[in-house]
């Protein structure tokens, strides 16, 4: 069959060649992970050489609406793992539930207190800890694009981060507040620490 011929009830439906201004369902999504990682679909294959991608599979079928956050926290405790160990870290274990519960309630006070709205971006800056984790599900969940940075960057490459991706709000680990709270001071966008 055609790769773009509409999909029938009597084949399987397939992904459509790729193009650069391309747009994907969830649905696609899968079968275009292989292309997120290298970020140019100039890199693969001719579309001629690739396999036959098969996505009518029911593992392959994913709401309009995905996010990634309460599939990974939310969904585990509903399906009954929430005591299962979800991270380790800072001296003490935290559970699927604990997890959930705490991200969740991170994520009502960034809607509720910060007006965090899908769509906006918000840049977390913090070492490798479970912290870290729980605000990246947070911001995930109220529907935000997380930018997240490395402790080691001074305010100067940070600046050059927050202007490019127009942030209005960063979250941080308070040790480590100084070089946001003066890129603020100076930022157009940066408008809360």
């Amino acid at each position: 069959p055609s790769p773009e011929a509409p999909p029938s009830e009597a084949q399987p439906r397939l992904c459509p060649a790729p193009r650069h201004d391309m747009r994907c369902s969830i649905g696609d999504a899968a079968s275009y992970s292989v292309m997120v990682g290298i970020g140019e679909v100039s890199l693969l294959p001719p579309f001629e050489q690739w396999p036959e991608l098969l996505i009518d599979r029911p593992e392959f079928q994913y709401p309009e609406y995905l996010n990634a956050a309460v599939e990974l926290t939310d969904r585990i405790v509903e399906k009954g793992w929430g005591d299962r160990i979800a991270l380790i870290g800072n001296g003490r274990q935290r559970t699927y539930k604990e997890l959930a519960d705490w991200s969740n309630r991170l994520a009502h006070a960034l809607v509720e207190n910060y007006g965090v709205k899908p769509g906006n971006r918000v840049l977390i800056r913090s070492g490798n800890n479970p912290a870290l984790v729980a605000a990246w599900l947070a911001a995930t969940k109220a529907g935000a694009v997380v930018v997240n940075t490395m402790p080691m960057l001074r305010a100067g490459e940070l600046s050059k981060i927050i202007d490019k991706v127009e942030i209005a709000l960063a979250l941080t680990d308070s040790r480590i507040a100084d070089e946001l709270v003066a890129c603020a001071q100076t930022s157009r966008f940066l408008k809360q620490v």
